[in-house]
């Protein structure tokens, strides 16, 4: 389960996630990001864990020039490591 909140710090939107982000919550985490005001900054340091869905979000997000903050060493690790290739779902023959 995450907690998604948010907060304005001067000039700059906070959006805290605290707890696991899933695929789940993805959808949330966008909308939060979307219909913020202002700049936006995400603020990772109660994030205990993510599935590769919320790591994707997380990627995705930096990539648009997000800034992650205080982010736990293990998620950084997860994040800096290469998507995982999508598992085929045909046979080989």
């Amino acid at each position: 389960m995450v907690r998604i909140t948010k907060q304005r710090e001067g000039a700059c939107q906070v959006i805290t996630v605290d707890g696991r982000l899933s695929a789940d919550d993805v959808i949330e985490l966008d909308k939060t990001v979307v219909s913020a005001p202002a700049a936006v900054r995400i603020d990772l340091q109660g994030l205990l864990s993510a599935d590769s869905d919320g790591l994707d979000a997380l990627r995705r997000l930096e990539a648009r020039g997000i800034p992650l903050s205080r982010v736990p060493p293990y998620v950084r690790m997860l994040l800096e490591q290469p998507a995982e290739a999508a598992p085929t779902t045909g046979r080989a023959r």
